[in-house]
This record gives structure tokens, C-alpha cells and sequence, in this order.
């Protein structure tokens, strides 16, 4: 990227490869951080109320899912460290 906005570096990425259930293991950290079991609760209700998700779907289980596969080749700014998952395609054309 710097070669094409001419921008020097002000640091080397940091880059990491982990595995699809080190990732989970990272997701499912960051929401008990984030939010206690009561407040995703209450949010997936709240959610429910207004029709933007169906009744009774595990929002939880499925923003787990989402994040786990695109997480994969995703940059998380708290730790500023690259992330590819193994097993991803873009994992070897990358390093």
C-alpha cells in the first residue's frame, strides 16, 4: 500500500496466522469484554422488537460464525496485528 499512496511506513504491519478455532476462541473473548451474557440478551430482544431479526434467532451463535470467517484477512485495531486464518486461501499468497 505505500507504494501506491507514496506514504512511508511508520511501522511493519504486524501479522499473525491462526487457526479458524483460535479465532472463535478470540470472538468469543472480545463479546464476554464487550458485553455481559444479559446485555447481548437484551440487545438480541431489543433487536426482535423492532423486526430486525427474526423471533427467536440465536444472534449470538451467528455474529460468532460471521466474525470467525471474516475476521480471516481482517485488521483488529486493539491489537494492530494482521490476521489470516489457516487454511484460508489467501494465507499463502500473503507471507
Amino acid at each position: 500500500m505505500s507504494e501506491i499512496t507514496g506514504w512511508k511506513l511508520k511501522e511493519p504491519l504486524k501479522k499473525s496466522i491462526r487457526s479458524r478455532e483460535e479465532i472463535r476462541a478470540y470472538v468469543l473473548a472480545q463479546m464476554d469484554n464487550e458485553k455481559d451474557a444479559k446485555e447481548r440478551y437484551a440487545s438480541a430482544r431489543s433487536a426482535e422488537a423492532f423486526g430486525l431479526i427474526p423471533k427467536g434467532f440465536n444472534l449470538d451463535a451467528f455474529l460468532v460464525d460471521l466474525l470467525t470467517e471474516q475476521i480471516a484477512g481482517s485488521t483488529i485495531r486493539r491489537l494492530t496485528n494482521f490476521i489470516l486464518r489457516t487454511g484460508s486461501r489467501r494465507t499463502n499468497s500473503v507471507w
